[in-house]
């Protein structure tokens, strides 16, 4: 049997369990947790959480309020300041970190546990001075009309949505347990248990509330960048050691979260020769203090360190085994703080036999590993493998994301990622001007065309998709849909004569036409209202797409002008393979922006070694459209949108259940329906790309090409909701 000091510090409400307390049912000391956990989160006012319309800010303050936090400071402010972003897709950030954490937390706290109790059986009595304190806020919620319990829990209404997503973040369970939640609610009342419990709170605010769309701050940076904005941090007068301490704090949270689930206690940290290596001897000094067992083993001697990380390491009192012996048996996770995004050369000689060695037993064992900042190995700027990598289970970085934690395969090595506010201010943003960012509302939102009432169907824009020859009608049909779903006012398919007799049966809102070869598209385009065609799905590759391709690309012959964007999708991009400066000729004479989207084989086939020579897939997604004068999309998984002013987007989500025939026929059709609507081009190729994940995302297993703009409805909902 335990005892009660084996729970104090490990991320389980900082002690609260009496010695009398830790030999009561298992039922009984999960319910004084939670309780704990309710109080915690009552008196943590200094944080914000989503905004009324469900996106999830990245909070940027100074301190916490110091007087709606009292004496909770010890109780470890990275936990209280953690926001649950989604649910579903298993990522969450922290809006802020303070330095207050990193001190003697363990110390302030031993000795004190058998003073606090909470949760006897009224729920009422037992409750020590910062328990007390806790529950100060509660006669302020009852002024607001809120509905408390006689154990001190806040019932989450309407108005109450940024307590209970605070509240849901600490009960975090895997994502397949929140499957048929209102069965489990039934289930839960049938057999007595608490209706307001932590788990069927989760659930209630998953099926009823959507979720934040935004699960990280919006700019991207590269490893170069994050250094200058350390830098520029430092030169403001914030000390390196202190922006060290926040990033431990963040970390230790974390890890602390982790071990909380395994009911483990054993840390071995694998410290490096840079500052990640110092966040790791400062982190390890955290845990010791929060009683956890902890082994350190060094990369290189102390010694050799420079700067914050020697001063880290030699604050580190206990002993240091060299990482290439250490011993990985026993261990209940790993810390990896060897090298992080600044890492320019390959992993050879020990530390790759090292982390080779790590991930072999984290397979066999399933020892679970907490990277810092980014996983060893990974480049930051590109997501290569520099030699060897370690395959994290969950990786903690700082103030931004870096391209290495989107860009595959640098992000299958990543697990769940988190980002920490470390004391990083925005402002250094405007001097760093970042180019790349997190494809997510965030970024396109106030450029969504959303209906108005004082508008008709004319206004939201008339796309135009040209159909292929009679075998090759589904992909076509797919696009016009698609285009309809995302909003364009009108969608009237082009079809040649013998394809005619397929169409028209399987159309009923989008209109159909007859548009034989490219004098027929040239009559049919003549019409100024029509202001987007989409080609190439089920075109067929040859001199008559080529031709019809140039049609589209080219301005009308007589006045007035028709400003007209085009999408260019798989065969139109096909029949240019190799001829890549032929297709930049057309874009420059095009009477309107034009969209190419690509996937990798023909990305390669349309330009070849003109574009490839990019160390990333962002560098030659970026290259093609400097080149090409077009926004490009390059499919995948880590989707990316470049434009040629030189700005690209990362999908941070997409799921696998895209890979299948006719998406991307659909997401050529979204964008097309989001340039009908007068959509900037670059955000409208990274929204079309979101929203066409997200659908997919909401859809889940069994998805078809036809389910995709299907779910387009519930993904407007969350986006206009």
């Amino acid at each position: 049997m335990r005892e009660a000091g084996d729970f104090r510090n490990a991320g389980l409400g900082d002690g609260l369990f009496s010695r009398e307390q830790a030999y009561r049912p298992r039922k009984r000391r999960r319910e004084a947790r939670e309780q704990a956990f309710r109080l915690d989160f009552q008196h943590a006012r200094g944080f914000e959480a989503a905004e009324s319309r469900g996106v999830g800010r990245f909070i940027d303050k100074a301190a916490i309020d110091a007087e709606a936090c009292g004496e909770q400071k010890d109780v470890g402010l990275a936990r209280l300041s953690e926001r649950f972003c989604d649910c579903r897709a298993g990522v969450r950030c922290f809006d802020h970190v303070t330095a207050g954490l990193v001190g003697d937390v363990g110390e302030r706290n031993r000795g004190r546990g058998d003073e606090r109790r909470v949760g006897d059986d009224s729920g009422d009595r037992g409750l020590d001075e910062r328990g007390e304190a806790a529950r100060r806020p509660l006669a302020d919620e009852r002024a607001r009309g809120r509905r408390v319990g006689r154990r001190g829990e806040v019932v989450a209404k309407q108005n109450e949505r940024e307590h209970a997503v605070l509240y849901a973040s600490v009960t975090e369970r895997p994502r397949g347990e929140i499957a048929n939640s209102g069965a489990r609610r039934k289930e839960a009342r049938a057999t007595g248990q608490n209706s307001a419990s932590p788990i069927a709170l989760r659930e209630a605010i998953c099926d009823h509330w959507p979720m934040p769309l935004d699960p990280f701050p919006t700019e991207i940076l590269t490893a170069e960048e994050m250094a200058r904005a350390d830098r520029l941090t430092m030169d403001s007068g914030v000390p390196g050691m202190e922006l060290m301490q926040n990033a431990a704090a963040a970390l230790v949270s974390v890890v602390s979260r982790m071990l909380q689930k395994s009911s483990g206690r054993r840390v071995l940290a694998l410290c490096g020769p840079g500052n990640n290596g110092g966040d790791g001897y400062v982190a390890a000094r955290l845990l010791r203090q929060a009683r956890m067992k902890l082994r350190v083993g060094a990369l290189t001697p102390r010694e050799t360190l420079r700067g914050d990380a020697l001063e880290a390491a030699k604050a580190w009192d206990g002993l240091v085994e060299p990482a290439e012996a250490c011993s990985l048996e026993g261990a209940d996770i790993v810390i990896d703080a060897l090298f992080g995004t600044g890492l320019s050369r390959d992993i050879e000689g020990k530390a790759a036999d090292l982390i080779r060695r790590l991930n072999h037993y984290r397979r066999e064992s399933g020892t679970r590993v907490v990277a810092v900042d980014i996983p060893s190995g990974i480049d930051g700027s590109s997501g290569a493998v520099r030699g060897v990598a370690v395959e994290a289970d969950a990786t903690v970085t700082f103030f931004r994301l870096k391209n290495g934690h989107l860009l595959l395969p640098g992000r299958l090595h990543c697990g769940e990622l988190t980002c920490a506010h470390i004391g990083i201010r925005s402002a250094v943003l405007e001097e760093i001007k970042p180019r790349t960012f997190v494809n997510a509302p965030g970024l396109w939102r106030k450029l969504l065309p959303l209906p108005r009432v004082d508008r008709h169907k004319y206004s939201r824009g008339h796309a135009v998709v040209v159909s292929g020859g009679f075998s090759f009608t589904g992909a076509a049909r797919l696009a016009a849909v698609a285009a309809l779903r995302a909003g364009a006012g009108l969608v009237t398919l082009a079809s040649p004569r013998d394809a005619m007799v397929a169409n028209a049966p399987a159309l009923t809102s989008v209109m159909l036409r007859e548009a034989e070869g490219p004098e027929g598209l040239a009559a049919l385009l003549g019409d100024a209202r029509k202001n987007v065609v989409a080609l190439g799905p089920g075109l067929g590759v040859g001199e008559a797409t080529r031709r019809l391709v140039e049609t589209a690309l080219s301005a009308a012959p007589h006045p007035p002008a028709v400003s007209r964007s085009v999408v260019l999708d798989a065969d139109a991009l096909t029949s240019f393979a190799g001829e890549e400066e032929a297709l930049r000729q057309l874009i420059e004479k095009a009477p309107g922006a034009v969209v190419l989207t690509p996937h990798a084989g023909e990305f390669a086939r349309l330009f070849g070694d003109a574009a490839n020579g990019g160390a990333s897939k962002l560098d030659r997604a970026r290259n093609a459209a400097r080149l090409s004068g077009a926004v490009v999309l390059l499919k995948g998984a880590d989707t990316v949108v470049t434009s040629p002013d030189g700005r690209a987007s990362i999908m941070a989500s997409a799921p696998p259940w895209l890979a299948t025939a006719g998406s991307g026929d659909t997401l050529t059709g979204m964008i097309a329906g989001l340039l009908a609507q007068g959509m900037e081009p670059f955000a409208a190729a990274s929204c079309a790309a979101w929203m066409h994940a997200r659908a997919a995302t909401l859809f889940g297993p069994g998805l078809i090409a036809d389910d995709i703009a299907a779910t387009l409805p519930a993904v407007w909902r969350e986006l206009a909701g």
